[in-house]
């Protein structure tokens, strides 16, 4: 790693990595210190400039400069160190408020690996998911997308295309698709809008898998393709948005009700109340 490597590495993400929270202000983040004792958050990230500056000392700089301060080291050892953190110093978290979903054209996908980027299991824990659970159902990515470096948790789809989340986007790759997980033979299809419902499910029912074969919508959008499939079975399991009936998840679940004759809806059954499943377990964690 050389010393402009390191200028592409975001110092939130890099902060968050080590178990320092930090709370968004305005533009600006904040948090500790993280190399001297203090009680009131003076430490201050612009995202934008990446760049750092401690109010209760007046120091500031870049990402390098901070680790030689938090390790009381010097350039070639903060090197060191950041070559051990970073799985590839080119890639550094998405820099930018949560969004809703988009396609993105472009996203070159680089490789693959298990989900273990400390910042991806905070994420995880932060809605109430176990990674060992995560683990079996997704991978964990390095992509550029607008030649910028990123990395998410990534689902993949029927089609071969990606939902990649991560605390700052949500993003899709094409193709999108919905994504089948065939558990096993059964008569009976369960229906979940979001890979996070899916999972939450899991953690609800404590139990790595379900006991009937499972679409993940991935997107309403992709409702018109899974459609003529629930024919095939005799009952459907919906666990979609539990939003009012007017909009969205319920109305779908509204429509796929009259055309099929059995169908439970069990996001009246057990999160009523409540946005969706994950949200449910967030909110009301199981033990």
């Amino acid at each position: 790693m050389t010393c402009k490597d390191t200028k592409d590495i975001d110092i939130v993400a890099f902060l968050q990595s080590n178990g320092i929270e930090t709370t968004q202000r305005s533009s600006h983040f904040f948090c500790i210190s993280p190399y001297r004792d203090e009680k009131t958050a003076s430490f201050s990230i612009d995202p934008q400039k990446n760049k750092w500056v401690d109010f209760g000392t007046g120091e500031s700089g870049d990402l390098l400069d901070l680790v030689k301060l938090m390790y009381k080291t010097d350039t070639p050892g903060a090197l060191q160190i950041l070559s051990k953190q970073v799985p590839d110093p080119s890639f550094s978290f998405f820099r930018a408020k949560s969004e809703p979903v988009e396609s993105v054209s472009g996203i070159d996908l680089k490789y693959f690996q298990q989900i273990q980027n400390i910042a991806l299991v905070e994420y995880l824990s932060s809605r109430k998911i176990p990674l060992h659970i995560a683990r079996l159902y997704a991978q964990e990515v390095y992509y550029t997308a607008n030649d910028k470096k990123y990395f998410s948790i990534a689902f993949k789809n029927d089609k071969g295309g990606f939902d990649l989340r991560n605390k700052y986007s949500k993003l899709k790759t094409s193709p999108d698709c919905h994504s089948t997980l065939h558990f096993a033979d059964s008569d009976t299809l369960n229906l979940f809008e979001g890979w996070f419902d899916f999972l939450a499910c899991l953690q609800y029912r404590k139990t790595t898998k379900l006991k009937h074969t499972t679409i993940v919508l991935n997107s309403l959008s992709n409702m018109k393709e899974v459609i003529p499939v629930l024919t095939k079975y005799a009952k459907i399991n919906l666990f979609l948005d539990n939003d009012p009936k007017s909009q969205s998840g319920q109305k779908a679940a509204e429509q796929i009700s009259k055309l099929h004759p059995c169908t439970v809806n069990h996001a009246e059954i057990i999160y009523p109340g409540f946005k969706d499943f994950n949200d449910f377990i967030c909110c009301k964690p199981i033990h």
